[in-house]
């Protein structure tokens, strides 16, 4: 099994990316293989209208890799900080950049950060995108804060708060059981 995981935050480093990054060691851990894409570090053209219509014509290399991943993962996790109470506007061009061909019958784990407080508008949003790729948004979500979080020396962030890091196992339990029950292969 092959996961895609989007970080849609712009920062380097992110809290963002440090919890895709916890999500990542998690399904690492499960003997999954992970692809992290990091909207940050590697961004992406903006996503022209036709884009979606024809992803597989899109001549950018950046993108033609993207596709490439997107194609080959059989789940995804979309995460993004809470900007204005919705996702970010990296992970909307990301996403516009394909269509539902991608995504169809594929379980996606949705994950966000915000700041002060703990807020699930950005998944909440992004399960109605899911919804309209035809992809299956999980159950379990990711929604963290500022104080779920530990800063490194290098300015990095760790999740510290073990309720956070209960809930990273439980996410990654149910996104590989998806991914199972969606491909035909069954719980075991």
């Amino acid at each position: 099994m092959r996961v895609l995981l989007l970080s849609g935050s712009a920062r380097i480093p992110s809290h963002t990316r440090s919890l895709i990054d916890a999500v990542a060691a998690e399904l690492g851990r499960l003997g999954v293989d992970t692809v992290t894409w990091d909207l940050a570090s590697d961004p992406l053209p903006d996503a022209l209208a036709d884009f979606h219509r024809a992803p597989d014509a899109i001549e950018h290399p950046e993108t033609q890799r993207f596709i490439r991943e997107v194609v080959l993962a059989d789940a995804f996790v979309w995460g993004s900080p809470n900007y204005h109470n919705s996702y970010s506007a990296r992970l909307k061009n990301a996403l516009d950049t394909v269509n539902y061909d991608y995504f169809e019958q594929k379980p996606i784990g949705l994950v966000t950060h915000s700041g002060g407080i703990v807020s699930t508008q950005a998944v909440d949003h992004l399960r109605i995108v899911a919804r309209g790729l035809l992809g299956v948004a999980i159950p379990t979500q990711i929604a963290s804060c500022d104080a779920d979080f530990m800063q490194e020396p290098d300015g990095t962030y760790t999740v510290a708060v073990p309720a956070l890091q209960r809930r990273v196992v439980k996410f990654c339990a149910e996104l590989t059981k998806m991914a199972k029950l969606l491909s035909g292969g069954g719980v075991s």
